[in-house]
C-alpha cells in the first residue's frame, strides 16, 4: 500500500513531495505536489537560474522547494510541472502519473538507513539512528511509524543537514510526544529540546527572523511550546530535529468530517490579507495538515474585507506552523483568504490557507499567537 504522503522521482530526475496521492480528485492524471531536488544532468533546461549544490559524495543537484514559487518553476524551465487545479481555482505544482518512474515510502528510508542499506554515511546517519532507536525503545512503537523527509530520502545530505521525521498514526505520535521529554533528560549531554533551551531558540530566531515577523520574546515563546523539535548539542554546526504527525486512514481524527478538508469542496482564492481572530478548535495542530478552527475573525486588507467574521479555519499543509496556537487563544495570520464552495455553490465562509502553491515564504505567510 502506497503512503497517503509520498516523494516521487520522475524520468527528468526531480524529486517531488506528494501530500495526498487524492488532494484533487478532479485532476485525473495528476498529483498535486511540491518540487523539492533537482539532480543536475542532461535533462537540466539551459534557463535554470537555481544555484548548484554538490553533496559530500559528488552529487550535484539544485534545491527548490519553498522558496520555488509556480512563476519560478516557468521560468526555469519546468512548465510541465505547473497545471490548474479546479479544486483550488488557480495554477499550482503537479506531477503527472506518467512523469513518475518510482515512489518513495518515507518509511522505507528510515528502515534502509537503521539497516544499513546506502552506500554512504556520516554523523547525520548516526545522529538519526540513535534518535530512532531511543524514541523506539521508549515508546513501544513500530520503527515502520516513522518516516523521513528532505536530503535524507533523495541522499544528498550534508554535515549540517536537519532530521525531519513523520510519525504515522494518531496514538503512535502522541506516544512520542510524551517519550521525547524523558530521552532528553536522559540524554542531556547528547540532546536538548527547543521547550528547554533559550540558545537553541536564539539560533532558531537568528535563522528565520528575516522572514518571519515575530519579535525575539515571540519566537521563543512559540518554538517553545513545541515539545515536538530539538537539536544536537556538541556539534560544530546547528543539526535540528523535528517530529510531525499525519494520520492513519483509521485513526479517530482522521474519521472526523472536519479532516476531510477537500471532500465534496473546491477553494477561490480571494486575495493575501492579514487576519486576526481567536482559535476554536486546536485538535488538529499537531498533525500535518494543521488546521485550526477560528471564531471572530478580522480581516485587515481591504479587498478581503467581505470575508470578516467567516472564516472558519485556518490550514497549514506542510505544518510548518503546528503547535503554535491553542484553543482561545488570540491569533495572527497573514495567509491566502479563500472562498469555501460545496458542489460548487458558495457556503457563505472562508478560509485562510498556507501552503507551498502559494510561496508562502516569499509571501511573507505566518501564524502566530498574539503575546
Amino acid at each position: 500500500m502506497i503512503a497517503p504522503w509520498v516523494y516521487v522521482k520522475t524520468v527528468d530526475n526531480v524529486y517531488l513531495q506528494v501530500y495526498d496521492l487524492g488532494i484533487d480528485n478532479q485532476l485525473h492524471d495528476e498529483y498535486i505536489a511540491n518540487l523539492e531536488y533537482i539532480i543536475d544532468g542532461a535533462h537540466v533546461p539551459p534557463q535554470l537560474t537555481l544555484p548548484k549544490k554538490v553533496s559530500p559524495e559528488g552529487v550535484a543537484f539544485y534545491r527548490a522547494g519553498l522558496r520555488t514559487s509556480v512563476q519560478d518553476l516557468i521560468d526555469n524551465g519546468y512548465s510541465n510541472y505547473v497545471n490548474f487545479s479546479p479544486t483550488l481555482s488557480r495554477n499550482v505544482n503537479t506531477v503527472k502519473k506518467n512523469q513518475i518512474i518510482s515512489y518513495i515510502d518515507p518509511r522505507q528510508i528510515t528502515e534502509a538507513i537503521l539497516s544499513k542499506k546506502l552506500s554512504h554515511y556520516s554523523s547525520v546517519y548516526n545522529d538519526f539512528t540513535f534518535l530512532i532507536t531511543k524514541i523506539v525503545e521508549e515508546s513501544n512503537i513500530s520503527v515502520s511509524c516513522i518516516g523521513v523527509e528532505g536530503s535524507l530520502v533523495v541522499g544528498v545530505t550534508n554535515e549540517q543537514s536537519d532530521l525531519d521525521l513523520v510519525v504515522y498514526g494518531q496514538e503512535n505520535y502522541n506516544k512520542v510526544l510524551r517519550v521525547l521529554p524523558t530521552i532528553a533528560q536522559r540524554y542531556a549531554s547528547k540532546i536538548e529540546l527547543f521547550q528547554d533551551s533559550q540558545w537553541g531558540n536564539n539560533t532558531i530566531y537568528n535563522a528565520r527572523k528575516g522572514y518571519l515577523p515575530f519579535t525575539k520574546e515571540e519566537m521563543v515563546f512559540h518554538e517553545s511550546r513545541k515539545m515536538s523539535s530539538g537539536f544536537f548539542k556538541g556539534r560544530e554546526f546547528f543539526r535540528k530535529f523535528a517530529f510531525v504527525g499525519l494520520l492513519d486512514e483509521d485513526d479517530s481524527l482522521r474519521q472526523s468530517q472536519d479532516v476531510k478538508f477537500f471532500k465534496g469542496f473546491n477553494f477561490k482564492p480571494l486575495g493575501i490579507s492579514t487576519v486576526r481572530g481567536f482559535v476554536s478548535n486546536d485538535i488538529f495542530r499537531a498533525f500535518r495538515p494543521s488546521i485550526y478552527g477560528t471564531m471572530d475573525t478580522i480581516v485587515e486588507d481591504k479587498v478581503c474585507t467581505s470575508a470578516s467574521g467567516k472564516i472558519v479555519y485556518i490550514i497549514d499543509y506542510i505544518s510548518n506552523f503546528n503547535l503554535m496556537c491553542l484553543s482561545g487563544e488570540q491569533f495572527e495570520c497573514r495567509a491566502m483568504v479563500e472562498e469555501i464552495y460545496s458542489n460548487d455553490h458558495f457556503t457563505g465562509t472562508y478560509r485562510l490557507s498556507l501552503n507551498h502553491w502559494d510561496n508562502h515564504l516569499l509571501n511573507g505567510f505566518y501564524l502566530k499567537t498574539i503575546i
